[in-house]
């Protein structure tokens, strides 16, 4: 890569770091039981199980492969539901009514055909 894109990477890197930083304060600050992810690995890190790089290692992947996975599978989700009649119909149904739970199960079953 080039110098500019390496400095760029190496700046966003270390922003990203730093928000990790400031979330693992407001996990400390908290205090209280707590079971999403990173108050875990906070809570490993307190027992010696891991250090600070490797959360900052875990929560980076975490990061780098939430988006590319959940924007392929809502783009794999919504090309079943405009592809097929029968989930279309499932969603519009779902949404006239004001079904939320109708609305998931609608979405989940679209999700099936196109994971």
């Amino acid at each position: 890569a080039n110098l500019t894109t390496r400095q760029l990477a190496v700046v966003g890197g270390d922003r990203l770091i730093k928000v990790i930083d400031r979330s693992i304060a407001a996990v400390r600050e908290e205090a209280g039981k707590d079971d999403r992810p990173l108050a875990r690995l906070v809570a490993l890190m307190d027992q010696g199980r891991l250090s600070l790089p490797d959360i900052h290692s875990i929560m980076l992947g975490m990061v780098a492969g939430f988006v590319p996975t959940n924007v392929l599978a809502g783009s794999n989700c919504l090309d079943v539901i405009l592809s097929r009649t029968d989930a279309r119909e499932a969603v519009d149904e779902a949404l006239g009514a004001g079904d939320t739970g109708k609305l998931d199960r609608a979405i989940m079953e679209a999700m099936r055909f196109k994971p």
